[in-house]
């Protein structure tokens, strides 16, 4: 049995990791190694359970059917783990706004503050979407 088949999960301790999770968080590379019970209680999906949720959900902006599914890499920079579904057109409309917004982030921010820029990019492209399909549905 090789080093990583022997450890224990790094959240319970009891049994047998079976997950090895790496993270970057701000540039800093986190390596978690976790059983199976923690790894579903951490509401994190393997491919089949993804591949599964993705034949019945919905684009989460405007509710048509989705193209792909996609790490939410804005929660990502956070240190959150989330998974949007979303149409190509909201898809392109997301990434055109975020990079928008993510251009008028000054830099030389401390981690703390790009924290809290980057949430607001967050809560602004969140906004935006909503209105902007309001919009398209209206016209």
């Amino acid at each position: 049995m090789s080093e990583i088949d022997s450890k224990l999960c790094a959240v319970c301790g009891k049994r047998q990791a079976t997950h090895h999770i790496t993270t970057v968080v701000s540039g800093i590379k986190q390596f978690r190694d976790i059983c199976r019970e923690c790894f579903v209680a951490s509401g994190t999906q393997t491919d089949k359970e993804s591949e599964a949720l993705a034949k019945t959900a919905y684009c989460a902006y405007c509710g048509c059917q989705p193209c792909n599914s996609v790490m939410d890499h804005l929660a990502l920079a956070m240190g959150i783990q989330q998974v949007k579904f979303m149409c190509m057109t909201c898809w392109l409309e997301y990434l055109q706004h975020t990079q928008q917004e993510l251009a008028r982030v000054p830099q030389g921010l401390t981690q703390q503050e790009q924290q809290i820029a980057i949430q607001a990019v967050r809560d602004e492209t969140d906004m935006h979407m909503r209105r902007w399909v309001s919009r398209r549905k209206e016209g």
